[in-house]
């Protein structure tokens, strides 16, 4: 085979090798419950409880009895451009709303603790349900959330991101 002719099949094999390996890669993983932020969470570390930032986002927790909750963006704020927001809260709903939304939702025990902030851990309870369709319900206009139910207290945990 002549030298030219051999830079031909060179350069092809070149080109279809990482085609053809690209095309054999195995999907990369949908999100699920259990995806890590992707994003360092920032903020003041102001711990807040009054309750109209969360319910005037949340109609659903609009007959809040009570909230502990923190706020700020995703990633370095040094950084120019748009960036998203986040809200961490641990609710507490009357017994009535919280019976609604267990028989509303397909709940079943959480496979992953929330991602909150360290400040609000101490917060949470014990044991955790949550539902893709609970996460839908608080999933709009913008919001990403992830919810859980306290199992046996009237207690919500909200982990969300917005825009």
């Amino acid at each position: 085979m002549s030298k030219p002719r051999i830079a031909v099949v060179v350069l092809a094999l070149s080109l279809a090798v990482p085609v053809a390996l690209t095309g054999c890669a195995a999907p990369a993983p949908s999100p699920s419950r259990t995806t890590a932020p992707l994003a360092q969470k920032s903020g003041s570390g102001e711990v807040r409880h009054d309750l109209d930032p969360l319910t005037s986002r949340f109609p659903q927790l609009a007959n809040a009895q009570s909230a502990t909750w923190l706020s700020g963006s995703l990633g370095d704020d040094r950084v120019p451009g748009p960036s998203l927001k986040w809200i961490d809260a641990v609710v507490t709903l009357p017994a009535a709303d919280i019976a609604a939304m267990r028989s509303l939702y397909a709940l079943a025990p959480a496979a992953d603790a929330p991602s909150v902030v360290e400040a609000l851990e101490p917060e949470l309870p014990a044991s955790l349900l949550a539902a893709d369709d609970l996460d839908a319900a608080f999933s709009t206009d913008g919001f990403q959330s992830r919810v859980y139910l306290g199992d046996g207290t009237d207690t919500l945990v909200l982990v969300t991101v917005f825009e």
